[in-house]
């Protein structure tokens, strides 16, 4: 189970930033549970912002500027931790996160691209998951493996959960 949010103007966000690159090459994060985790997936609530144009976003205090779009060039994920985070599109397509405490916005690591925040994923006792669509309209997946402490690389996802 996840929460997703709607994808009512994903084409208009494609058409007009086409021009940005989907992630570097899809890469397993090497978790060896997966299948474990996606049957203890824990739905998130993803609250979509929206912003008119290129513009600052706060979360925990931090400030960015993300991508003009109606649907989520960003979104704040109350995880069932209790912690917030938020995820953010920078006009760049780079792909940024915050929480409290977290010293201001952080980019994501291993490259990944987006025009679009698509959901969130809580696996308790295993990690977090972030899902992104890129440009070509594909969805791509970074897990957070709570043992290592470290977010994966970008992997594409054809369907279902992270």
């Amino acid at each position: 189970m996840s929460f997703r949010l709607p994808l009512a103007s994903t084409a208009a966000a494609l058409a007009a930033l086409g021009a940005l690159a989907a992630p570097a090459q899809a890469q397993e994060t090497g978790a060896t549970a997966s299948e474990a985790r996606k049957a203890n997936v824990t739905p998130v609530v993803m609250t979509p912002q929206s912003v008119n144009a290129a513009a600052a976003f706060t979360c925990s205090t931090y400030s960015g500027n993300f991508l003009p779009d109606s649907n989520s060039p960003f979104g704040v994920i109350y995880w069932s931790n209790g912690t917030e985070e938020c995820f953010g599109i920078a006009p760049s397509g780079t792909i940024w996160h915050s929480w409290p405490n977290s010293g201001g916005w952080k980019e994501m690591p291993h490259n990944g691209r987006g025009v679009y925040v698509y959901a969130g994923y809580d696996y308790p006792g295993y990690g977090k998951a972030i899902e992104v669509m890129s440009s070509t309209g594909k969805f791509w997946c970074s897990f957070l493996d709570y043992e290592t402490n470290t977010w994966g690389g970008w992997y594409e996802n054809g369907s279902g959960a992270c």
